[in-house]
């Protein structure tokens, strides 16, 4: 029931009718949700934000695939060089990465 409730401020168009989405939803959990609904308070102005970017943007931003395949990809990279000497050895690859993750994107 708190995902049905919660999924419809996603459905919207715009990112104001999303937040009074977002704020009419607890009102339709009842009594029996009372820690979700609080939640819900406290997250108002955080989770309609993915609507402020492009549509075309939404499902990059709101997946984590593309953090976790770098993740395995720095992870893969550091296992080949093994040890690092220094701080600056480590940051290096790192780095390169995530300039490749941005021209990606």
């Amino acid at each position: 029931m708190v995902a049905a409730v919660t999924r419809t401020a996603f459905v919207q168009e715009t990112q104001g009718e999303a937040i009074k989405q977002w704020c009419e939803s607890p009102a339709n959990l009842g009594t029996r949700f009372l820690e979700v609904q609080d939640l819900m308070f406290r997250a108002e102005q955080d989770v309609p934000a993915l609507m402020a970017f492009p549509n075309q943007l939404w499902p990059q931003i709101a997946s984590t695939n593309p953090i976790e395949r770098l993740n395995r990809e720095i992870k893969r990279r550091s296992r080949v060089v093994d040890i690092f000497p220094n701080d600056a050895s480590g940051i290096r690859p790192v780095g390169a990465l995530m300039g490749e993750q941005t021209d990606e994107w």
